[in-house]
């Protein structure tokens, strides 16, 4: 690993040593490029969908630090100006997709309370874990799906990506029949070109619109329904803040989940010792999602911020009016915080990684990824014993996000043939 690093280093020349400034592009080589810089320092600078300039903290002290402070705003409105002014720049068009509005991931202060006050009752931890029946039932039934396949089955699309989709929706009160587009829809909005996000984000807001539409009309015991309800009795939700909130929930609620889980099957088939170990004791399964958690983070990088003043991390400073982005998976991977960051050990203390954000925006869902992601992997490794990569692991495919983690497929030999 860290001749892989010293070799990209060197590749690169003064553009990691001199600038301090990377190409996020290559993202099968994620890891090998972050323990590189790591090595270079704390703070670095790239472009992100080929034209929006962005600061990247990556040492896990930094990063930490970062997601708490206040000079770093999340406020939907001021990034939003500088995201517009980067675009219209490039030659790009100006608008931005829902995920960019109003919501308690783009607030700061009171109204970042009040708009995740809204739901957090909804998410608390006994109640998520009054869930888990429910998730357990699903995983059964996809698993009994795959288990009946002729070949390997893509472990992504039969069960990462259908069992957190459909625990959302069943919260959020959308009919199974909708769900067929949602999983283009989200991808899309991950990428950050103006191209792929913007027709996305205008079919699923047209789709919420009559969804929200629906619920008013005639309220169903879900969260929607709920938050519609709140909009219309008690005035706290304004239109575009309950619309930007259903896009929040929904993609928030299984595109990170969909990476946690096929992030540890792949993770742990590459380390076939590893998986057998789970076989063999499955109490271990909570501890190895958490090692995944930070090994392999599902968010790469937190989601956007900008610098309200001139802020300096690692002795580099970031002027004023800058877009931030915290990286998690470097942090995780940070050897100054975890020994012998790069390996991956189930009986490892976890304690402090990232994965889940810190702080004020600390992920509202991790309890339920964290359910979704121990039933997943503790039914995959009982049930198949034998299970291994259907291709080798260099053919396997990353997402293609600056903010998301995960795979585009996930072939695989449940029976081990």
């Amino acid at each position: 690993m860290a001749t892989l690093a010293r070799t990209w280093c060197a590749e690169q020349g003064a553009a990691v040593t001199s600038a301090r400034y990377f190409d996020l592009s290559d993202w099968a080589r994620g890891h090998e490029i972050e323990a590189a810089l790591r090595e270079q320092g704390a703070v670095h600078r790239t472009v992100v969908a080929d034209f929006m300039q962005v600061w990247v903290i990556g040492r896990y002290a930094e990063a930490r630090a970062a997601l708490k402070d206040r000079r770093l705003s999340k406020d939907a409105a001021g990034l939003a100006r500088i995201m517009q002014r980067q675009r219209r720049e490039a030659g790009q068009t100006a608008v931005l997709s829902q995920m960019f509005s109003r919501h308690m991931l783009f607030s700061d202060g009171a109204a970042h309370d009040r708009l995740r006050g809204l739901v957090a009752a909804e998410f608390t931890r006994s109640r998520m874990e009054g869930l888990r029946p429910r998730v357990e039932h699903v995983t059964t039934s996809l698993l009994d799906v795959l288990a009946a396949a002729d070949g390997p089955v893509d472990l992504v699309e039969g069960l990462a990506f259908p069992l957190p989709l459909t625990v959302i929706c069943q919260m959020l009160g959308v009919p199974e029949a909708d769900w067929a587009p949602f999983r283009g829809w989200t991808r899309a909005l991950m990428e950050d070109h103006p191209d792929r996000t913007v027709p996305a984000s205008q079919a699923m807001e047209a789709y919420f619109d009559d969804l929200i539409r629906a619920k008013r009309a005639a309220p169903g015991d879900d969260l929607l329904s709920a938050l519609v309800v709140a909009r219309d009795t008690e005035d706290r939700l304004s239109d575009g803040e309950l619309m930007a909130t259903c896009f929040l929930l929904f993609v928030a609620g299984h595109e990170t989940t969909t990476n946690l889980i096929s992030n540890a099957a792949r993770c742990l088939l590459e380390n076939s010792a590893q998986w057998r170990r789970l076989t063999a004791n499955p109490t271990l399964v909570p501890m190895a999602v958490e090692e995944v958690l930070r090994y392999d983070s599902p968010v790469s990088r937190a989601t956007h911020r900008y610098t309200a003043e001139a802020v300096t991390y690692g002795g580099v400073t970031i002027p004023a009016g800058e877009i931030v982005l915290v990286s998690l998976s470097s942090a995780n991977r940070d050897d100054r915080r975890f020994e012998a960051a790069d390996e991956l050990r189930l009986d490892r203390d976890t304690t402090g990684h990232i994965a889940f954000g810190h702080g004020i925006h600390h992920c509202l869902g991790a309890a339920l990824g964290r359910i979704e992601a121990q039933t997943a992997l503790g039914q995959l490794t009982q049930r198949f014993p034998h299970a291994r990569l259907a291709v080798p692991a260099s053919d396997l495919k990353r997402t293609r996000s600056a903010i998301m983690n995960g795979h585009e497929a996930l072939p695989v030999a449940l029976h081990g043939r």
